[in-house]
């Protein structure tokens, strides 16, 4: 879906919605109108070991005379790791994942539509970002975001091929086994991802627990040794003005 002058500003608030609002992995997309320099950018939920596939569609960096190479145009991924309370994971997950995986990747824009593939390496919260050099109020640019489970995708494109199974020594049974294999592999990697979410919330439940039986008890204690504290000194204070 295209921006029109006519359906701008339905634009604009489907917009501020797309900004603050994590969408699901399995198909998602959104259009952003960039009117500056800043970062503008989707976010997606996704399980360790997804392979995203985020297809853009920037059909106003050649408009007005624009050219990449004098206002670049750059797509970066990053991805926020879900913090765990588990110690034992916290060091595994160190060790297994390198600085240059989780860093941020990105990609310089030169064709007006194209296609990114990115794996997730952990799970976390996987950011979109486009950032237009030559983006302004006067002269905004739309962006086309679509992100995609790139296994999902494959399994989308198997159903074409199945009309040449023949020529590709491919029966049917293959295909819908390779189909379900593909399906129970997003199973359990959302299986356990929700596990893991689930760990924290338990963790973050006992710390409330505990919090809020502690903190009474600690409260009381301040306001005994205060009461005490100021008992003294009305005591002293009458002691030594003799009227006690």
């Amino acid at each position: 879906m295209m921006l029109s002058p006519a359906n701008a500003p339905l634009g604009r608030i489907f917009l501020l919605l797309a900004f603050f609002s994590t969408v699901n992995v399995a198909r998602s997309s959104a259009m952003l109108l960039v009117k500056s320099s800043k970062n503008k950018c989707v976010s997606v939920t996704a399980p360790m070991g997804t392979k995203l596939a985020v297809e853009y569609h920037a059909p106003d960096i050649f408009a007005d005379g624009r050219h990449p190479t004098d206002s670049p145009t750059l797509l970066t991924i990053s991805i926020k790791v879900m913090e765990s309370g588990d110690a034992q994971w916290k060091s595994q997950i160190k060790n297994r994942l390198q600085m240059s995986k989780v860093a941020p990747q990105s990609h310089r824009l030169d064709t007006p539509r194209g296609t990114v593939e990115y794996d997730v390496p952990a799970n976390g919260d996987v950011s979109v970002c486009i950032r237009a050099a030559g983006a302004s109020t006067k002269r905004p640019m739309r962006f086309g975001l679509r992100i995609d489970k790139r296994d999902e995708m494959e399994a989308h494109e198997d159903k074409g091929e199945a009309r040449d199974a023949v020529d590709n020594h491919l029966t049917h049974m293959e295909m819908e086994m390779r189909h379900l294999k593909l399906s129970m592999k997003n199973i359990i990697a959302e299986a356990d991802f929700s596990k893991e979410r689930e760990t924290n919330f338990h963790h973050q439940t006992l710390s409330m627990h505990s919090a809020s039986m502690w903190w009474p008890i600690v409260q009381l204690c301040v306001l005994l040794l205060t009461g005490f504290t100021q008992a003294n000194h009305v005591v002293r204070f009458l002691k030594t003005k003799r009227l006690i």
